[in-house]
């Protein structure tokens, strides 16, 4: 019997009206209100792209609202980082193996902050550590340097150039790393602190982890990239006694020739050490000096530091201003590394 009650839970109460309210004519369409028919786009140019990375940044800073440094040696910092999956698949950038012996990709970037250091408001340190072949000498870093550090500074009172302070810290950490003979670590540390009321910064690195200080809209470099076919670091090398071939960018397979960890190549290869460059002492100005960005080479390998400075300048949390980056660098087709950015907000 066609007419025989059914419960078909949508209030159709036989399968001749069940048969109805299925069938449709050519004509006849069903359309989703939860469902908009979809709107063609004329595609979005590099330019509007970037644009609309600003806007969201723009409109992200005015939900966080920064409050004025005040008598604080720092006004505020940010901090992101990514492990660029997608872009280290394209160079089939893989370190570690698996228990089933396939490379594996892994975040090898990290990173330590301590502001105020050790509760002093006097001080702050922004590390960036960019491991290599593995990222556990990276890991291990984040703790051990801290740690060398307030032991080298010991009852030490500060004075205006801490550059033998930080050169002895990087020393002491690279000493308690003899178990990585096979894997390594950049390093830039960038030091905050405040003498008899002035405020002063200042930076040691080995690696290519790049540091750099906004001074009246100009991005001035606080750290050296230790590349191995950099000119002034071949020279070193050379003069060290290590026998390098023209055009050479790795020593045993290493791309950088300054590093913590490392200590199977420092051991057998001269030159290759932990002896960090130290910058010139920054002395804080108020309004002139903005920002400062510290950041793993990911970051760098697809901006400058003054487009880094310019892409971020109207921003005003920092925060917004380290994703903002971080977004620009993985969309910019040319990253094929982890990344870490920490900006510093100065005034």
């Amino acid at each position: 019997d066609d007419n025989i009650p059914i419960d078909d839970g949508f209030g159709l109460s036989s399968l001749d009206e069940l048969t109805a309210a299925l069938q449709l004519t050519e004509v006849d369409s069903i359309e989703s209100p939860k469902t908009p028919a979809r709107q063609s786009h004329t595609p979005m140019s590099y330019d509007d792209f970037f644009k609309g990375l600003n806007s969201v940044s723009e409109n992200t800073d005015s939900a966080n609202i920064v409050p004025p440094r005040g008598d604080n040696l720092i006004r505020a910092y940010g901090v992101r980082d990514d492990m660029n999956k997608r872009g280290m698949q394209k160079t089939k950038k893989k370190s570690k193996l698996n228990a089933h012996g396939k490379g594996i990709y892994q975040m090898e970037d990290t990173h330590f902050i301590d502001s105020p250091f050790e509760n002093n408001p006097e001080q702050s340190l922004f590390c960036v550590f960019d491991g290599h072949v593995d990222k556990n000498c990276a890991i291990a870093a984040t703790k051990i340097f801290p740690e060398e550090l307030s032991k080298n500074m010991g009852t030490k009172a500060l004075g205006t150039d801490c550059g033998e302070l930080l050169r002895e810290t990087f020393l002491s950490t690279d000493g308690r790393m003899k178990e990585f003979d096979m894997e390594g670590a950049t390093a830039t540390a960038v030091w905050f602190w405040r003498k008899d009321g002035v405020r002063y910064v200042q930076t040691a690195n080995v690696g290519d982890s790049t540091a750099f200080l906004c001074r009246d809209g100009k991005a001035i470099t606080l750290s050296f990239d230790h590349k191995v076919n950099e000119a002034s670091e071949r020279k070193r090398l050379l003069e060290a006694g290590l026998q390098l071939n023209e055009g050479a960018t790795r020593i045993n397979g290493l791309a950088v020739s300054r590093a913590l960890g490392d200590h199977f190549v420092k051991d057998n290869f001269k030159g290759v050490t932990a002896e960090p460059y130290i910058s010139p002492v920054y002395e804080l100005q108020d309004v002139t000096d903005s920002i400062l960005i510290v950041a793993s080479d990911g970051l760098w390998d697809t901006m400058s530091g003054q487009d880094a400075m310019d892409a971020i300048k109207k921003s005003k949390d920092p925060k917004s201003m380290a994703s903002t980056l971080v977004n620009m660098a993985l969309s910019s087709g040319l990253c094929n590394d982890n990344i870490t950015v920490i900006v510093v907000l100065l005034d």
